[in-house]
């Protein structure tokens, strides 16, 4: 599954951090599954995320897309986008 193996490498930045990732800034939550819709993050409002936050995933060093929050929980959303 494709999806599955996307989710495990991609890593979300706060969207404070969405524009470019400072040296030493870690990731906020990771991407743990895809669909051909979405995009389910394990962080949340208790992260500071909220509905309309544009986001950008990252893969290991590498910028990876972005999307932007859809829903959120206290510890889950769901993400739109490329």
């Amino acid at each position: 599954m494709r999806g599955s193996s996307l989710a495990a490498a991609l890593a979300v930045l706060s969207p404070a951090l969405a524009a470019a990732a400072p040296a030493g800034a870690g990731p906020i939550g990771h991407v743990v599954e895809v669909t051909g819709a979405r995009a389910y993050l394990d962080a949340g409002a208790d992260q500071g995320l909220a509905a309309g936050d544009e986001l950008q995933l990252w893969r290991g060093e590498a910028p990876a897309g972005g999307c932007r929050i859809e829903l959120v929980a206290p510890a889950h959303a769901t993400c739109v986008g490329g």
